[in-house]
């Protein structure tokens, strides 16, 4: 399986497409190690993917210091990007982490009775004050 995501990963690259990955909550960092030299943006869920409203997997944290240190020793060049529960309960937590790209979905965005643009606001406030 690896070697097939290696000779894609490749393929997308030589087209002139950035490549990405997906780690679901209990997809360890060394599973992809070899590929991290090719990837463009890494994206890690703190939920299993395809069920809204799920409880926030916090230990899905600790693979952001892993890759941002994997990316500082090794001079890798990708994003660090999070999907899953990223709300005004859960952003403190996750911006303590080298984390690039917030992805705000049913549970920070579009679940807020007070609409999206308010929550979005909530959610500026929040981030300017850590």
């Amino acid at each position: 399986m690896l070697l097939l995501t290696l000779r894609l990963t490749e393929k997308i690259k030589n087209a002139g497409i950035k490549a990405g990955i997906v780690l679901s909550p209990v997809t360890p960092v060394e599973y992809i190690e070899l590929l991290l030299p090719r990837l463009d943006i890494i994206t890690v869920m703190t939920v299993d993917p395809g069920f809204a409203g799920q409880k926030f997997v916090k230990e899905s944290l600790m693979k952001f210091d892993q890759l941002n240190e994997l990316k500082i020793k090794n001079g890798y060049n990708y994003d660090l990007m999070i999907d899953g529960s990223v709300n005004t309960k859960t952003i403190g937590e996750i911006t303590s982490h080298p984390v690039d790209i917030l992805i705000l979905g049913s549970s920070g965005l579009f679940g807020d009775s007070d609409g999206y643009k308010k929550a979005l606001e909530k959610l500026n406030k929040l981030n300017k004050r850590l």
